[in-house]
């Protein structure tokens, strides 16, 4: 089977399975009792775990773990404007 065709039929195989939890879901959800409770975290698990698989192979670049979006440590510049600290006065104001 050739590569484009296998890709296809695997974003479709996980847009059944998604679809397939989404219903029981809905479903199950009126219903009241230990077994559709059941039924209910096992198709949220499912769709979790696709969802991970999606995020694991999107073809991102992984971020190294860190409090700042760019993966690194912050600078002090960042750490000041994001608590409202980089208030500077305005060079004409007589208050400095």
């Amino acid at each position: 089977m050739k590569e484009p065709t296998r890709a296809v039929l695997l974003i479709v195989a996980r847009l059944l399975i998604a679809l397939a939890c989404v219903v029981a879901v809905v479903v199950v959800r009126p219903t009241v009792g230990w077994g559709h409770l059941a039924i209910m975290l096992v198709a949220l698990a499912v769709l979790i775990g696709l969802l991970a698989d999606y995020n694991r192979s999107s073809g991102e670049p992984r971020r190294a773990a860190g409090p700042s979006s760019a993966g690194g440590v912050p600078s002090r510049r960042t750490n000041e404007t994001a608590q409202g600290i980089d208030r500077l006065p305005h060079p004409d104001h007589p208050h400095g």
